[in-house]
């Protein structure tokens, strides 16, 4: 008999999951997140969503496409809270390291992607 070494439980059911439905599940993993994104009402994910449904674009495209379109818009409300507050900076390290300064202000953790959109967000809105 197998023993399934993995991170967690979610982990197996999402193997179990993946090869139920003939996906990888580093795939079954990317449609979670374009699914939650569309859930969360990413207009992006929410069209590559569908086209994905009707096999217009693949899995591993619209996920690298909404992905790198949250980390533009991040990287762009990060600039222009810096420009709120002032702050000049002359390359996108600086900028980071503003950022990630603010955000432990905050007692949140700027290694989290999350948590950088939620102070962001609460930022500029």
């Amino acid at each position: 008999m197998k023993r399934y070494i993995g991170k967690s439980w979610e982990d197996f059911e999402d193997s179990r999951i993946a090869t139920a439905v003939h996906l990888r599940p580093a795939q079954y993993k990317k449609f979670k997140f374009i699914r939650e994104e569309a859930e969360s009402g990413n207009e992006l994910a929410k069209k590559y969503l569908e086209l994905g449904h009707n096999e217009e674009v693949s899995i591993d495209w619209a996920f690298k496409r909404i992905r790198d379109h949250k980390r533009e818009q991040r990287m762009w409300k990060m600039m222009e809270l810096a420009e709120k507050s002032n702050f000049r900076y002359d390359s996108q390290d600086e900028l980071i390291e503003f950022i990630a300064s603010e955000v432990e202000k905050y007692g949140l953790d700027p290694a989290n992607e999350q948590d950088i959109d939620s102070y962001l967000n609460s930022k500029i809105g």
